[in-house]
């Protein structure tokens, strides 16, 4: 490459223009329009990686293609790029938008034109000694980054294939109408793609799920937010099966919601573990693990801890004169009284015969007496035959600052006592 005495300083001109011809190449509307479509704020862009190209191919020109140190923003913008599901093809025009912009310069900068008075081939001669350097670096960066799309398209598939075989994820409409489900949420669920495609979400509703769940679940995500708790779902042979699950909410272009995306981790086996056989509450040993962790969550910060603990009054008496099973069946009917009241992030426990424990995070103490109140109205509500109505007591604690968990459930229990003596049927808290 033969050297041109006037090259040093139509760089120097370029690099003096820096900000106005980078400007100039992401103002061009065929760029603009891919940037605007990805949602790539220009500013952000230009001082996060285009000003970085431009020097970079600059300094290409200026070093004769000889320049060693890896440039760290290409390397940048390419990750950048890829995030964005920027195409090769999209990459290809940005690009030549800059290369169109610098081509604009040639031919209208004053100095350039004065050079073209003296040597009409000087413009020739600048895009032969710098065009072999720029097109070649632009080729291999077009190159790599195909074949790094088509990488990543690959791994794309085995994450696809991993989430399709393991992963019980399905997606659906703004109306909730199922678009989309994995392999993996159709054997746990036992229906067929074709069964669930086009139905409404609540074709695995369990029942038993307390509809103030889903009416919370909504509200969450309709207003943008991402929704977390365990549900209980129907299987197609009416069996069930629990997951842990989480909801996202999908956005278009403009911000708006087009649809939501579930993902379930089955916790089947690990809450039966943890769950009182006939009641279905948590059973002691899960209770307790739960409030150590909730109570190291909260201790130290103005978050509530609220505790109720209630117990069937005379159930005794129940069991000498109508037997166990008319027990178990006040117990279960009792359990399910409760639960429709508790909150989603609730923890109802069978603390042990018929005396059960609900622990109310985020709760105050009124909120947490007003659900002891509707639990014990319903409870009442309940006719047992050949039995008649059963009625409970309850005692209900606010956890205080610095104080141990046990202090919370003796003060709870104390409480419950003191409804028992005081007549039963009753919410004691003070």
């Amino acid at each position: 490459m033969k050297t041109i005495e006037a090259l040093p300083r139509i760089l120097r001109s370029l690099t003096a223009k820096k900000k106005e011809l980078v400007n100039t190449w992401l103002g061009l509307s065929h760029v603009e329009h891919i940037l605007s479509k990805r949602n790539i704020d220009t500013e952000g862009f230009t001082q996060s990686f285009a000003c970085g190209m431009y020097e970079f191919y600059l300094d290409l020109v200026r070093t004769k293609g000889e320049r060693s140190e890896p440039c760290r923003v290409r390397s940048e913008l390419l990750d950048f790029l890829h995030e964005r599901h920027i195409s090769a093809k999209d990459l290809f025009v940005i690009y030549t938008g800059l290369k169109d912009t610098l081509v604009d310069f040639f031919l209208t900068d004053p100095e350039i034109m004065d050079e073209l008075k003296t040597d009409p081939l000087f413009l020739h001669k600048i895009f032969t000694e710098t065009a072999e350097i720029v097109n070649n670096n632009f080729s291999k960066l077009i190159h790599e980054y195909t074949q790094s799309v088509f990488k990543r398209q690959e791994e794309l598939g085995r994450y696809s294939k991993l989430i399709e075989e393991h992963v019980m994820l399905s997606r659906t409409d703004k109306f909730g109408r199922i678009t989309q489900v994995s392999d993996s949420f159709c054997e746990v669920s036992e229906y067929s793609r074709e069964e669930l495609i086009g139905k409404p979400h609540n074709v695995v509703r369990s029942p038993d799920v307390p509809k103030e769940v889903f009416k919370d679940m909504w509200e969450t995500i309709q207003s943008g937010e991402i929704w977390e708790g365990k549900i209980k779902n129907r299987k197609k042979s009416n069996g069930f099966f629990i997951a842990h699950t989480t909801v996202m909410p999908i956005k278009d272009s403009n911000g708006e919601i087009s649809g939501y995306v579930s993902i379930r981790h089955d916790i089947t086996d690990k809450v039966n573990a943890s769950v009182d056989s006939l009641t279905k509450a948590y059973n002691r040993r899960k209770f307790e693990s739960e409030f150590a962790s909730l109570y190291l969550k909260t201790t130290g910060t103005d978050r509530s801890l609220s505790l109720i603990v209630l117990d069937v009054d005379n159930f005794k008496k129940v069991n000498d004169t109508h037997g166990h099973l008319k027990g178990d069946e006040v117990l279960v009917k009792m359990a399910e009284a409760v639960k429709r009241h508790i909150r989603s992030n609730d923890v109802f426990a069978r603390w042990g015969g018929e005396e059960f424990v609900v622990l109310m995070e985020g709760a105050v103490l009124s909120i947490a007496v007003e659900k002891a109140e509707a639990m014990r109205e319903d409870i009442a509500s309940i006719l047992f035959k050949d039995l008649g109505h059963v009625t409970c007591s309850f005692g209900v604690a606010e956890l205080r600052p610095g104080e141990e968990k046990d202090s919370l459930i003796k003060r709870a229990d104390d409480y419950l006592y003191r409804a028992k003596r005081e007549g039963k049927n009753r919410v004691i808290f003070k």
